[in-house]
């Protein structure tokens, strides 16, 4: 479990060790080699690299938050020592109860966007772009 940015902890990276937890964690049985609350930094790959060769770990679930962590994978996935590497973006925070989800009701609805929206309203650029990526989605299976 990856983490963090530019050396400054954001609640992913705050997330990272609680949600790892045996105790805490809904999969038990589920092995976690490692977390680093470390940065997309250039100066910190090699830390990174030791680190993960060290874990010997399968997955990697990198949390630098869009576009920076999926940059980041592009940049170093011939060098990963591992199987598959995904970016979770604020997914550790869920998982950890660092940020609460949208009530039942508004999940069920597909409302959990908009519960974020209002709890973090510097998401408004992003979510901007939804409506064209869906109907891009539409377009798609049109054509096909």
């Amino acid at each position: 479990m990856q983490g963090g940015l530019d050396g400054l902890p954001p609640a992913s990276a705050a997330a990272a060790g609680p949600a790892a937890a045996p105790p805490t964690r809904p999969w038990p049985s589920l092995h976690v080699s490692g977390t680093f609350a470390g940065s997309p930094a250039e100066g910190d790959w090699a830390q990174i690299r030791q680190r993960l060769a060290a874990a010997r770990a399968d997955l990697l679930f990198v949390a630098y938050g869009h576009p920076r962590q999926d940059i980041w994978i592009h940049q170093h996935r011939d060098e990963l020592p591992v199987a598959v590497a995904m970016g979770v973006g604020g997914a550790f925070d869920f998982v950890a109860g660092v940020t609460p989800r949208a009530p039942l009701w508004m999940q069920g609805l597909g409302l959990e966007w908009l519960f974020r929206l209002v709890r973090q309203p510097w998401r408004w650029r992003r979510m901007t772009t939804l409506p064209l990526f869906a109907l891009l989605v539409l377009a798609e299976r049109v054509r096909r």
